[in-house]
């Protein structure tokens, strides 16, 4: 007997896009794995060339 079918949750409107993304939450991933990664490796993050 095979798999049985999962009904589709969530939104299905394929004529539109979605986003689920937290972007703020990623950045803060990215910048704490970044952080965990230059400490591991003894190295700090890379100067800024931003004339801010």
């Amino acid at each position: 007997m095979g798999p049985h079918p999962v009904a589709a949750t969530g939104d299905t409107d394929t004529s539109r896009d979605y986003e689920y993304t937290d972007w703020d939450e990623v950045e803060t991933v990215a910048a704490d794995f970044a952080a965990f990664v230059e400490g591991r490796l003894g190295v700090g993050p890379p100067e800024s060339t931003d004339a801010n």
